[in-house]
This record gives C-alpha cells, sequence and structure tokens, in this order.
C-alpha cells in the first residue's frame, strides 16, 4: 500500500511541476496533454529508483497509452476539421452577412468552399473570409426581399 501512495504522490507532484513549468491556468483540472504526459513518463525515468527499475511492462504499457493519445489527438484534429468543412458547405448559395476585419459588414453570396491545408474560406463575391466571420445567414438575397 505504501508503494502505491508514494506513486501517487510522486505522480502528484510531477504533475504540478509539470503545470508550474508550462504556465498551465488550468491546474487542478487534471487535464494533462500529450506534452505533458511524455515529460511526465521522462521524469519518473529520470528520478528512478536504481535498486528498483521501472518494469518494462510497465513502460510500454505508458508508451502504448502515449500513443493512443497521440492518435486520438490526430482524429479529435480530423473530425473537427470535416465538421468545419461540413459547416462551411451548408452556406454554398446562400447569402450571409460578414464582420470584416475593420469592423464593417458586408452582405454576400458564397459561391464556394476553398479548403487548403491550413484553412478553410468561404468566397463570398471574389474574396475568401474565414467562416468564423460569418454571423448572420440569408436563404434569399436580404436587398431583394427587403424590396418586395
Amino acid at each position: 500500500m505504501s508503494a502505491i501512495q508514494d506513486t501517487l504522490t510522486t505522480l502528484r507532484n510531477d504533475t504540478n511541476r509539470i503545470n508550474f513549468e508550462n504556465g498551465l491556468e488550468n491546474r487542478g483540472s487534471g487535464k494533462l496533454d500529450k506534452n505533458a504526459f511524455l515529460q511526465l513518463l521522462l521524469a519518473q525515468l529520470q528520478y528512478q529508483n536504481p535498486l528498483e527499475p521501472v518494469d518494462n511492462t510497465e513502460f510500454i504499457g505508458q508508451q502504448a497509452q502515449f500513443t493512443q493519445i497521440e492518435k486520438l489527438d490526430e482524429l479529435n484534429a480530423n473530425i473537427e476539421k470535416s465538421n468545419q468543412i461540413s459547416n462551411a458547405s451548408t452556406m454554398v448559395g446562400k447569402f450571409v452577412e460578414i464582420l470584416q476585419e475593420d469592423g464593417s459588414s458586408l452582405v454576400g453570396k458564397v459561391d464556394s468552399v476553398v479548403v487548403t491545408a491550413d484553412e478553410i474560406g468561404l468566397n463570398v463575391d471574389g474574396q475568401l473570409y474565414p467562416p468564423g466571420s460569418v454571423f448572420q445567414i440569408f436563404s434569399e438575397d436580404p436587398g431583394i426581399a427587403a424590396e418586395g
């Protein structure tokens, strides 16, 4: 029981040190990213007791967990980008009101969605805008609807 308690105390101390060094704001949340996990693993190896080295089975298990976390992060990023593309594509053919960087707004028709490795853009009247700049969507031209 004492060995488990010592391990938990060591993990808690290592986690707090890593959080402090990284300047994480949510220290009490218990969330660790893959970099923190790797740093924790390296700290365990660096400060292990030479008379009682880390068990190879435990080390391999930790490596597997690290790989699993990394792959889940990649999967989440791919799903998020897919959702963003799907959401942007629903705006094609519709009129949108976009908040521009200078604070003014622009109304135009979304002609297409442009997807690059880094970003997604809405082609509105020949200009690319990020989907996050859209704050209103119309099914028809709001100028024509106001006249009719």
